[in-house]
């Protein structure tokens, strides 16, 4: 009798035990769904009449799923807008007309406007996104002179979602024609904070009148050109055209197309698959000089002229350093140093580098400056030559 009372006693212990536990386990009464947020996968920044405005692009998670088509009533993305005095007011009034969660974990590029980074500087916005932390270092940099607006609400040709436009993958087109090298966050932000180091944020702009179909036209963005900053702040621009010798100096590229003109003609294409930059700062009699050194390696693709190897090499050769010194003289116009000459001489010889440089940590360079660029060219294919279309036709 009395084991059998043990047990109904210590089988009612355990019941109330179990009871006063079940509160303290771990629930989810506090998650969300993962449809019922907003992510924001674009950002962009501006100042206006003395007020920040925050622009945000969030993204439709069904639109990425294989079975959803392009919908005629929407791209697959909503802009959003706040504005305030300051950074911070302009989020939270962007957050009052959100009607869900805002996530920022997928942010995956920003958009600075020109005004905001000729008047403002870049430093203060930076400082302010980087500091949230659910925002990683990874997001794409760019700048714009145009409409903000018109740049997050464009949407990619064929594709349901703006998550494959080129604002957030823009090396799947820099591997094919590298031109200006995208740059990332946290690269960027160490460009900024290097001696030596200027930024140089990619430019884009919105296109019109270069892709459609049978009912319209589609605006379609690309990268334009350079923002120059000093000190954080826009102090000029160069085109695609003005810059186009920076991308010899880019660390990075996969293929590099030049064509050689002369008279208006063609006559001859080289895709450029390698390439090696070396910059040598050298003293002589006391004034600072840089020496370039290029190499550059690839295959003929046309030819319409009868040339030897030798020949289109030394073209190669003068048409690249011709490109060089051009875009090193546009850059000079704005007191930016497009190439980081200053740079070689810092990592080498940062002392030196600290007596010629000015108290905002930058080098006082003319067109002097670049003393020597020594352009060596290999073609390793000599391609085929473009027939004559008297052939085809007597």
């Amino acid at each position: 009798m009395k084991r059998l009372r043990h047990k109904y006693w210590a089988r009612i212990k355990m019941f109330l035990f179990l009871c006063l536990c079940v509160p303290l386990l771990p629930g989810c009464w506090d998650s969300q769904e993962l449809e019922h947020m907003f992510y924001i996968h674009a950002l962009g920044i501006d100042y206006q009449d003395g007020k920040y405005i925050i622009y945000a692009q969030i993204l439709d998670p069904t639109a990425l799923s294989k079975e959803s088509q392009k919908s005629e009533e929407g791209l697959g993305a909503w802009v959003g807008v706040g504005v305030g005095q300051s950074y911070e007011d302009a989020i939270h009034d962007l957050y009052a007309t959100s009607q869900r969660r805002i996530r920022w974990g997928h942010l995956n590029a920003i958009v600075f406007s020109e005004p905001l980074l000729a008047q403002k500087g870049v430093q203060e916005s930076l400082d302010m996104v980087t500091r949230y932390e659910e925002i990683r270092y990874i997001p794409w940099v760019y700048c714009t002179d145009s409409s903000i607006p018109k740049v997050l609400s464009s949407a990619p040709i064929l594709e349901s979602s703006p998550v494959f436009s080129f604002l957030s993958d823009p090396y799947a087109v820099y591997r094919q024609s590298s031109f200006i090298e995208p740059v990332r966050l946290h690269r960027f932000i160490t460009n900024l904070q290097e001696p030596g180091r200027p930024g140089i944020p990619p430019e884009i702009s919105v296109k019109e009148n270069r892709w459609f179909d049978a009912k319209a036209t589609y605006p379609e963005i690309e990268i334009s050109g350079y923002g120059l900053l000093r000190n954080g702040k826009l102090v000029g621009r160069l085109s695609r055209d003005e810059a186009i010798g920076e991308r010899w100096f880019s660390p990075h590229i996969s293929r590099i197309p030049l064509i050689l003109n002369q008279r208006g003609d063609s006559i001859a294409t080289m895709t450029i698959i390698k390439r090696k930059c070396r910059v040598r700062p050298v003293i002589i009699g006391g004034h600072l000089r840089f020496d370039a050194q290029i190499q550059v390696g690839g295959s003929i693709v046309q030819r319409g002229r009868p040339l030897s190897q030798a020949q289109l090499e030394s073209m190669i050769s003068k048409k690249i350093e011709k490109e060089i010194r051009k875009t090193y003289e546009n850059g000079l116009r704005y007191g930016v140093d497009i190439y980081t000459l200053a740079d070689s001489l810092y990592r080498r010889d940062p002392q030196t580098f600290h007596r010629y440089a000015t108290k905002d940590g930058h080098l006082q360079l003319s067109e002097d400056s670049l003393e020597h660029v020594e352009v060596k060219v290999k073609i390793y294919d000599m391609g085929k030559a473009t027939e004559s279309a008297n052939r085809f036709t007597s």
